[in-house]
């Protein structure tokens, strides 16, 4: 078999990020990042204890955790995992391992996740051959968000990859599938619940009804073997933790509203929280219209596109009316951001459009440290970089399906063609694939003294 240079290169840029992706998990798997606190919350679910108490930095030594890293840490105990009680039922078998060797086998689960689902979306385009596949896998191990994920042990891929196949699933009309896997994805993550929304709106029962079903499977699988308190000490957790609704990684309408008006753990603008909550319930009734709009409104002679560009909307309107959307979902945006760049070359829309779809996705993957306090002098700047860049998306969701609908009568769609991932133009792949992977390397190397 022939191998071009073109998949020689691709190779190439797999190995590098591959062994970029390794060293950053080895500086990780001896620091306190979040899985430190979901591996202890696997470990108490072994021992019979809480899983939702809070940890004291003291015993994280004992995990194997370096000493000299954890005397940086200034803050007495740490916060319990937000994860639900099925997470930890169904992912517990890691706290047998000792802390190292888990956080290891969790980043490389979250990575093959990660290429499940870009394996799984790849089936929405008709073909699977392996150069395109390849760049969608680079895309992907070069999205900041990704390399957050795996570097800090969160959970978004695994989420990534239930919802891709979901997605997959019931725009091929395969619905009680879709439904299990989003009924899965909606017991580790309640803010997916809004595709229940959606799909009620839609009238597709077959999903709403897997999707309920399997949701609450899930829920009383944690019942039955972790008992009513864990789900109380749940709730009451997701509650109590309002400190964290101002960071400049919390992406949702909450957390911008916050920042500015009060209710959270930094100084606000303006100190009047009710404002706040005015503007946040007025602007998520505003989404929740948009959802039903996209969910009834009528496209011409293609229903795979109105449900690929409602899907993608309830996705960003998810994590916009969350109260915690953190950028650590945005795995979950390549869904909306490769629907829109298939729609661009299907439909012939212009180099606007799709510029202004390259420039939303950088924004997204904006390079910045954690700061749970921003200073009022950042509210509107880098605080609010992801919120603006899911409001940005919306916008260019809404002027997809408007601009379809005015051209449909005009153009005609070329049957079953093959769609690139940046309209053919493979150049122009490369260059965004490139400046996609130095911007997320140069954060890489701040965050590894964050890290430390």
């Amino acid at each position: 078999m022939e191998i071009s240079v073109k998949r020689i290169m691709l190779f190439c840029w797999l190995a590098i990020l591959l062994a970029l992706h390794g060293t950053l998990s080895y500086l990780a798997s001896s620091a306190n990042t979040d899985y430190t606190v979901l591996y202890s919350s696997f470990r108490s679910l072994l021992e019979g204890k809480n899983i939702y108490a809070p940890i004291p930095v003291d015993s994280l030594a004992s995990l194997g955790l370096s000493r000299e890293l954890l005397s940086h840490v200034t803050v007495d105990t740490l916060p319990p995992s937000l994860n639900s009680p099925f997470f930890a039922l169904l992912f517990s078998p890691l706290g047998l391992l000792p802390y190292a060797a888990s956080f290891w086998a969790w980043s490389l689960l979250s990575l093959t996740f990660g290429i499940a689902a870009i394996v799984l979306i790849r089936r929405t385009e008709g073909r699977t051959d392996i150069d395109s596949t390849l760049i969608l896998i680079l895309i992907l191990l070069s999205y900041l968000p990704v390399i957050h994920t795996i570097l800090f042990g969160q959970t978004s891929l695994l989420v990534f990859m239930l919802v891709a196949g979901g997605w997959v699933a019931a725009r091929e009309g395969r619905d009680r599938v879709g439904g299990m896997l989003l009924g899965i994805a909606l017991a580790m993550k309640v803010f997916l619940g809004l595709f229940l929304l959606y799909f009620l709106a839609q009238r597709r029962w077959g999903l709403l009804s897997w999707q309920a079903v399997t949701f609450a499977v899930c829920w009383l699988l944690g019942l039955i073997f972790l008992g009513p308190d864990t789900y109380v000490q749940y709730s009451v957790t997701l509650q109590s933790l309002t400190s964290y609704y101002s960071s400049n990684w919390n992406a949702s309408v909450y957390g911008f509203v916050t920042r500015i008006f009060g209710g959270s753990s930094s100084l606000p603008l303006i100190d009047f929280p009710l404002m706040g909550e005015v503007l946040y319930f007025s602007l998520s009734l505003l989404l929740l219209v948009f959802l039903l709009w996209f969910a009834r409104v009528k496209q011409g002679h293609d229903p795979l596109m109105r449900f690929d560009l409602g899907f993608s909307y309830t996705l960003v309107a998810a994590l916009l009316i969350s109260p915690l959307g953190w950028m650590y979902y945005f795995p979950l945006l390549l869904i909306p951001f490769l629907t829109l760049f298939r729609l661009a070359n299907s439909y012939s829309l212009g180099w606007n459009f799709k510029g202004a779809a390259i420039f939303v996705l950088l924004l997204s993957s904006f390079p910045q440290l954690w700061n749970q306090t921003p200073g009022p002098e950042f509210m509107f700047t880098s605080a609010a970089v992801y919120c603006y860049a899911l409001i940005l998306l919306v916008a260019l969701l809404v002027w997809a399906i408007r601009t379809l609908q005015k051209q449909a009568l005009l153009l005609v769609r070329e049957h079953a063609r093959p769609v690139e991932l940046l309209a053919g133009d493979q150049q122009l792949s490369y260059v965004f694939l490139g400046l996609v992977f130095v911007l997320c390397y140069a954060v890489a190397g701040l965050n590894y003294g964050w890290v430390a």
